[in-house]
């Protein structure tokens, strides 16, 4: 018997059969490798953000050469102005304080050097005065405004200026009145030859 043919060569090969396609309701992907998808890819979003940043900052922001500042220029020291010549003349003004002004003393009642009086107003004088004087020389309206109660008063005077001219009893007012005769007036007890020589001797020892 003749051999059986061999169909193998001369019939064409069957393609593979394809496997069939995948049906979308059939899909399932669990929560955890959702957010865990979702996690790497926010992760490298980041990661390329920071790798961006990092190579783009030395090309945009390169930093600029600091210039040092100038050092501040002192100030020179000006020239102290000369003090203004004085005029000749003129008293230099001294540190210490000038002397208080002396206070202004009666004649009479500044102290004096020199041998201690032989008569003195409140031991010799003042009783002649209390005896024939005080009545219209005292008081709070002494005739002519002479008030003869005290030293300080008797040499300060009156209306006519001060009454006594201390060792020169010649020129001093209240020795004319008595020696005239005007003090004390008439009708008022009178000085005896004693007591008027006792107010000259006074007046003329410096009447102290």
């Amino acid at each position: 018997m003749p051999p059986a043919p061999d169909r193998s060569r001369t019939q064409p090969a069957r393609p593979a059969p394809r496997p069939p396609a995948p049906n979308p309701a059939n899909l399932y992907v669990s929560p955890g490798a959702l957010w865990a998808g979702v996690a790497v890819i926010a992760l490298l979003t980041i990661v390329s953000f920071e790798v961006g940043y990092l190579l783009g900052k030395p090309r945009g922001e390169r930093p600029r050469p600091e210039v040092a500042a100038a050092p501040p220029a002192t100030p020179e020291p000006k020239p102290k102005a000369a003090p203004a010549a004085k005029p000749p003349g003129e008293p230099a003004p001294s540190s210490s304080k000038p002397a208080a002004k002396p206070q202004r003393q009666d004649a009479a009642a500044a102290p004096k050097s020199g041998p201690p009086p032989k008569f003195t107003f409140a031991a010799d004088v003042l009783p002649v005065f209390q005896s024939k004087c005080v009545s219209c020389h005292g008081g709070f309206k002494p005739k002519g405004k002479l008030d003869v109660r005290t030293l300080e008063a008797v040499a300060r005077g009156g209306n006519e200026g001060p009454s006594i001219m201390p060792g020169s009893p010649e020129v001093s007012p209240l020795w004319t009145w008595v020696a005239s005769g005007q003090m004390p007036p008439k009708g008022k007890p009178q000085l005896t030859a004693a007591e008027k020589k006792l107010i000259h001797d006074w007046i003329a020892d410096g009447a102290r």
